[in-house]
C-alpha cells in the first residue's frame, strides 16, 4: 500500500486557484451534522419513545436574539424517527443541571433519579 501513497502532487503550470468555485454557506446559516440525543424523550405527536444516545441527523442554528451571560445559545432541529416530524431542542443555560434542555415538540421522560425530592416527600408521610 505504500506505493499508492502520494507525498507530492503535480500541479500543471497553467493552474489558477482563483478559478476554483468557492463553497457557499446556506442562506439560513444552518449546519448539518450527526448527534446523539442527550436525554430520553417522547414525541408529542406520535408518542414514540427515543432513548438517550439515539443518533439523529440534525440542523444547528445560532439563536441570534438570545444570549446568556455572553454565551451563544444554539437551537437543534431533528426529525422524529417514526413520522419524520421536526423536533426542536433549545439549550437552557439558566438551569443548574448538566443535561437540562428545553424540548419544544418533544417531552423529556422523567427518570427516577430526577425525582429525589418526590421520593423524599413520600417517605416523610
Amino acid at each position: 500500500m505504500a506505493e499508492r501513497k502520494v507525498l507530492n502532487k503535480n500541479y500543471p503550470a497553467d493552474f489558477d486557484p482563483k478559478m476554483i468555485p468557492r463553497l457557499l454557506k446556506p442562506k439560513n446559516h444552518q449546519k448539518k451534522n450527526r448527534f446523539m440525543l442527550p436525554v430520553p424523550a417522547r414525541c408529542n405527536k406520535c408518542g414514540n419513545y427515543m432513548s438517550e444516545g439515539t443518533k439523529f441527523n440534525r440542523r444547528v442554528e445560532q439563536v441570534t436574539e438570545e444570549t446568556y451571560l455572553g454565551i451563544e445559545i444554539y437551537r437543534f432541529y431533528f426529525n422524529c424517527s417514526t413520522l419524520r416530524i421536526i423536533s426542536v431542542i433549545d439549550c437552557d443555560m439558566e438551569k443548574e443541571e448538566e443535561n437540562d434542555v428545553k424540548m419544544i415538540t418533544c417531552k423529556k421522560k422523567l427518570m427516577f433519579w430526577n425525582c429525589r425530592g418526590l421520593w423524599g416527600r413520600r417517605e416523610m408521610k
